[in-house]
């Protein structure tokens, strides 16, 4: 089951459409093929795609009936009791005949950790951010025939934050006290209104811990068969976390990778980069989703003095389209952005002695208020290249 993406579906859409550019203009096929004159422009790619062209539904993913994208995370078998968690199996069967019962008996759940292993991508976003309307499901199933109340704490930690509680009441099991009813199924519900679970999740937590305790209050077996009385009984509970995606924003995600443009600008091709005043990429975006991308790009000298040996930006690559009083971007609804990004004959030169490229995305929702992902939201775009200086090509 996949969890690492789990907080950062909303920028998958840009590592998408900035790689698709790339993978789909090859710049060598412009080497032999053309004589580029002072000013010429080339229709790069275009497109019109919904989030589910780019993203398909996994066991973590999914879409629900009203197209709303939702994250579910499961653990199975967190809650784990038998009545020798409870009590000592020896002494146990002397329960029988004994209509007053022995009281209340406690048992301790074992801590159970759900890692969503996203230290890495936590570690290069800042910014604020808040989950809505989170939920956590205890699946669970129930053989004894008792009153059983459980207190079920989860904590959320991630490097360099204080922990958070889950902070839910202790609640009452379903039981059975009926023979042809040896076990019962039934659900708890934790959401907003009686935890902290939204403080837990937006953290976001690199991993969540359950634990807690039962008690279970024997006093009350008057009417049951004695021989209804055995060691077999069992708790056993399941978590499932649903996260919609129904959220606020105004954060920033920054990367350092290898430096790409050293292969992409070769000074030995025969298309030499060195001959150009400016290259520049142009992009015209219809954008349907609620969430507004910048980008900055920072050629990087990760040994020498300075480090910063270039930046290009493009501030308004997408900008959020507006929503309604829901949360939700209506359809047909986009919000237009022209973006142009420069690539100057300096930048040109300073690609040899960088080993490193920064990326920094800056993402907000509209107006930094609470939307709705859908998966039928859609962006339509297209691109075109730029080329600026007189320059001549040989052939082959």
């Amino acid at each position: 089951m996949t969890r690492k993406a789990a907080y950062i579906i909303f920028i998958v859409m840009v590592f998408l459409f900035t790689g698709c550019i790339k993978d789909t203009y090859d710049m060598n096929k412009l080497s032999g093929k053309v004589h580029l004159s002072p000013s010429l422009a080339f229709r790069a790619i275009s497109g019109d795609i919904t989030l589910s062209d780019m993203v398909k539904p996994t066991d973590t993913l999914i879409y629900d009936q009203y197209n709303l994208v939702k994250l579910v995370f499961r653990q199975d078998s967190v809650v784990d009791l038998a009545i020798s968690d409870f009590w000592d199996i020896d002494g146990f069967p002397a329960l029988k005949g004994n209509k007053k019962g022995f009281g209340q008996l406690v048992a301790t759940i074992d801590p159970e950790t759900m890692n969503f292993e996203i230290e890495d991508i936590m570690s290069n976003i800042s910014g604020v951010y808040a989950i809505i309307n989170p939920s956590i499901r205890l699946y669970y199933s129930n053989s004894f025939p008792f009153t059983v109340k459980l207190k079920l704490d989860a904590i959320g930690s991630s490097t360099d934050k204080i922990p958070v509680s889950l902070d839910r009441d202790t609640f009452a099991l379903s039981f059975t006290n009926a023979q042809d009813q040896p076990i019962i199924k039934d659900t708890i519900l934790i959401h907003k209104d009686n935890s902290s679970l939204p403080d837990l999740i937006s953290m976001p937590p690199e991993e969540i811990t359950f634990s807690g305790s039962a008690i279970m209050d024997t006093a009350n077996i008057f009417g049951l068969d004695e021989n209804y009385m055995t060691t077999n009984g069992h708790i056993l509970g399941d978590i499932e976390i649903e996260i919609p995606l129904e959220f606020s924003m105004n954060m920033q995600f920054t990367d350092t990778i290898d430096n790409f443009f050293a292969d992409a600008f070769d000074p030995d091709d025969d298309f030499n980069w060195d001959d150009f005043e400016s290259f520049e990429m142009v992009f015209n975006v219809e954008n349907g989703f609620p969430m507004g991308i910048s980008l900055s790009m920072v050629l990087y000298d990760s040994i020498n003095t300075p480090h910063n040996l270039g930046t290009v930006d493009a501030e308004h690559l997408l900008d959020p389209a507006p929503v309604d009083g829901e949360g939700k971007v209506a359809t047909d609804v986009f919000a237009s952005s022209s973006t142009s990004i420069v690539f100057t004959h300096e930048f040109f030169n300073s690609i040899e002695s960088a080993d490193q490229v920064i990326l920094i995305f800056t993402l907000n929702t509209t107006d930094n208020e609470v939307v709705k992902i859908y998966s039928d939201y859609r962006i339509k775009f297209n691109a075109a290249l730029i080329l600026k200086s007189d320059i001549n090509v040989n052939l082959k």
